[in-house]
């Protein structure tokens, strides 16, 4: 019997937790137009949920911006993501944006620090029609994050 039992105390071993932090999408906004300079995201018109449909027969554009942290052990890694436009019944618009990115580790980064990645995309097509829609923001097939919104006749 050890020292701590013999004096009536409870004694708990730690067990080793291995936690792998993941990749994740920190936000989600769409906007009439986005870009992404020195680390910074520039957005014009951001935050919409309704848009009108675009003239007969026209694209509509879409600009997709994102925050991305990746943790301190998932920089200098490759990354997949993917960007998708649905429509309200789960088709398709468009073929879907597919891409990687590799996150370096800024000079004064901490370990443990978790990075931000600005990500944008200029997405588009010919929408269906009114109704709804989502764009799908995947990142390594496992974080996600989806964000609705509503082709509609007026405003």
């Amino acid at each position: 019997m050890s020292t701590a039992e013999q004096a009536g105390k409870t004694v708990r071993r730690r067990r080793a937790v291995s936690i792998v932090e993941q990749v994740e999408i920190e936000f989600l906004i769409l906007a009439d137009w986005a870009a992404a300079i020195n680390s910074k995201l520039y957005i014009q018109g951001g935050g919409w949920d309704r848009k009108l449909p675009a003239p007969e027969g026209q694209p509509v554009n879409i600009a997709v911006a994102a925050g991305i942290l990746i943790p301190w052990n998932q920089t200098n890694q490759e990354h997949q993501f993917s960007l998708v436009l649905e429509t309200g019944d789960g088709g398709t618009v468009g073929l879907p944006l597919t891409g990687g990115f590799n996150m370096g580790r800024p000079a004064k980064a901490q370990p443990g620090q978790k990075l931000r990645l600005p990500f944008v995309a200029n997405i588009g097509g010919k929408l269906p029609g009114l109704g709804p829609y989502q764009v799908r923001f995947t990142v390594n097939n496992g974080a996600a994050k989806l964000v609705a919104f509503y082709v509609v006749s007026e405003l």
